[in-house]
């Protein structure tokens, strides 16, 4: 170290310098070790903070949460400027968050929040998310949307990512008119590149719609879904969820043609799916319904033979 840093010089400067490099490596033992002798060794140095600091992440990173606490209490109890108070008080909080204490998140995030703003500067978006998350957490829905709203009304319109962070907020929430203005805001927005964050966009709004009972309105958007495949390039999970969601509104709409398409192409393309059995029995009631009694009873019997043990054989074993 002292060949490749020889201008570090003092003993102080080269053990700070050793215990970063252990944690931009990703030695966290050994970063621990280190800073733990550099507090030690140099109580009055003028990097103590950053040490806390540094042993704090090498602790989070070990999964020693509590210690990691307490190291990073010392690092803003310490630290010489607001900006090595604020990181430290973050990372405080995001450890609390970690280990599930939503409480202590949240007022470690405001003394965080109230730093900032006595330095006249605008509170970051970032812990005005963390803090409405821990609210949704301790299923404080009405005190989130409180701070949700000052967010959308100023938030820049043009920034998809965040603008999707917040429409998942306020659909957590269980502020779904909101939630759907913002997924349809992003849908206009959305620029060229990032075409692949449409159908998951997409499957929210229709997931909403279905929600408030606006069927036909779902349906729509579960058939958009469909139509962004036409290069094969949707993510196999969405569309088969796609096609399930899709497959069961068309059942609840009397359109058994349809319900059954979208049960069949599930059935062939997703062979390891875990709703197969459903598929079957769904495709069987659809032949059922269209008059189709060959179709249904082979169906019947195929799910039986199939997914002998699930409850939709059970049941078909009655209807054949």
């Amino acid at each position: 170290l002292i060949q490749n840093y020889p201008y570090l010089g003092d003993e102080e400067s080269i053990c700070f310098t050793l215990g970063s490099l252990y944690l931009r490596v990703g030695e966290f033992s050994r970063a621990v070790e280190v800073f733990r002798k550099f507090i030690h060794d140099f109580p009055l140095s003028e990097l103590l903070s950053a040490a806390y600091l540094n042993l704090g992440e090498a602790l989070f990173e070990l999964g020693f949460y509590l210690k990691a606490v307490e190291a990073f209490t010392r690092a803003a109890e310490s630290a010489s400027s607001t900006e090595e108070k604020k990181r430290a008080l973050q990372q405080m909080a995001d450890t609390y968050i970690k280990m599930g204490l939503w409480e202590e998140a949240i007022m470690t995030l405001q003394k965080a929040a109230t730093l900032i703003e006595e330095n006249k500067k605008e509170i970051p978006l970032s812990i005005k998310i963390k803090m409405i998350l821990c609210l949704l957490k301790m299923e404080n829905r009405s005190r989130a949307r409180e701070y949700l709203l000052p967010i959308l009304k100023d938030f820049p319109q043009k920034e998809v990512l965040a603008l999707i962070k917040i429409g998942d907020l306020y659909y957590q929430a269980q502020d779904m008119e909101t939630a759907y203005k913002v997924y349809e805001k992003v849908v206009k927005i959305l620029p060229p590149g990032q075409e692949e964050k449409l159908p998951i966009i997409l499957l929210k709004m229709a997931r909403i719609k279905k929600k408030s009972g606006d069927l036909n309105s779902a349906i729509k958007l579960y058939e958009k879904i469909l139509k962004t495949d036409e290069k094969n390039s949707l993510v196999p999970s969405i569309k088969e969820e796609t096609l399930l969601e899709l497959a069961d509104l068309h059942y609840q709409t009397k359109n058994y043609r349809k319900a059954y398409d979208c049960y069949s192409e599930l059935y062939k393309e997703y062979p390891e799916s875990g709703e197969l059995a459903w598929c079957l029995y769904q495709m069987a009631n659809c032949c059922h319904h269209l008059n189709l009694n060959q179709e249904t009873k082979s169906y019947y019997r195929e799910l039986i033979e199939k997914f002998p043990q699930s409850l939709w054989a059970k049941i078909s074993q009655v209807m054949i």
